[in-house]
């Protein structure tokens, strides 16, 4: 079973995501081909091809949210897909989704990366869109995990 960790990052950076991609997925490919903004948008304000210009674009509008995903183009890699969440108020939320069995590790490893004080491994739910109510829903989990 595959399970989802999840960290948050008060950096909200174009090169920090590149340096995490290059550090935790080096062999991937983007899983979307066309970056409109605002995201689902039937009419967006602009359209990216290039995920580094996007990137770029989330960097320096710290209330535009976005999700943007990876796949690894290898099998031998442990991570499956990295992610990167832009939370509405200036936030990051970094996420990998490996093995089970690797989640714990790999939740730790996010966490002392990225000088993240908050995460959490989950299985299929996209994170809140503000870091606040990330925050609020990994001690959501933790509670229920504990008690």
């Amino acid at each position: 079973m595959q399970k989802e960790v999840y960290a948050l990052s008060t950096r909200r950076a174009a090169i920090d995501v590149q340096k995490f991609l290059d550090d935790f997925l080096p062999h991937r490919r983007e899983l979307a081909g066309e970056y409109p903004v605002p995201q689902y948008s039937e009419k967006p304000n602009y359209v990216f091809s290039y995920v580094g210009d996007l990137l770029s674009f989330l960097e320096s509008h710290q209330t535009d949210s976005y999700s943007v995903y990876w796949e690894a183009t290898d099998s031998v890699s442990p991570i499956e897909q990295a992610m990167a969440f832009f939370t509405t108020d200036g936030y990051l939320i970094y996420g990998v989704v490996v093995d089970e069995a690797l989640a714990a590790e790999y939740s730790r490893t996010l966490k002392v990366y990225l000088g993240a004080a908050v995460g959490v491994i989950d299985e299929e739910h996209v994170p809140p869109d503000t870091g606040a109510e990330f925050i609020q829903y990994v001690e959501l989990i933790e509670s229920d995990r504990s008690g």
